[in-house]
């Protein structure tokens, strides 16, 4: 049986658990050793021990660090969703009126606009200079990594 990777856990980063349910670390409590969370979907605070949440959260990215790390901008992956060339992603209500909602990825839907961007030229007018490519899938897991990895 595989060990279970674990992730590194910051206040401010989102991520899912494994019901999927939108979290965001607020904060530590490290005399119980917990993690603290906002839980978007339950609209309220909840704690996990730090060695299972390490273990069972999966990242979440918002379209902005997503649209950086494809060197794209976050209204092309907007646009291309509208009309239909990327698969729409889930969006959660945050805030207290459920009126603004944020879109998330997970690493599946970034590898899948990883995919699609390769298969597409590079933004922006053709060029006699050689231009740098879309990122590749390693590129992007490194990226992944070095955010939310932990050190092993």
């Amino acid at each position: 049986m595989s060990e279970l990777s674990s992730v590194r856990l910051k206040k401010g980063r989102w991520f899912l658990s494994p019901s999927n349910h939108l979290l965001k670390i607020v904060g530590f409590d490290f005399d119980n050793h917990n993690v603290i969370v906002h839980d978007y979907t339950l609209k309220a605070n909840d704690h996990y021990p730090f060695d299972i949440a390490g273990k069972i959260f999966k990242p979440a990215f918002r379209i902005g660090e997503v649209a950086r790390m494809l060197d794209r901008k976050a209204d092309t992956l907007r646009k291309y969703e509208r009309k239909g060339l990327i698969p729409k992603v889930k969006q959660y209500y945050i805030g207290s009126e459920d009126r603004n909602k944020m879109r998330v990825y997970t690493k599946g839907d970034i590898y899948d606009l990883v995919e699609f961007f390769d298969r597409r030229p590079p933004p922006g007018r053709p060029s006699n200079t050689k231009v740098r490519g879309n990122p590749n899938r390693s590129e992007i897991e490194k990226i992944i990594q070095s955010r939310y990895k932990g050190k092993k």
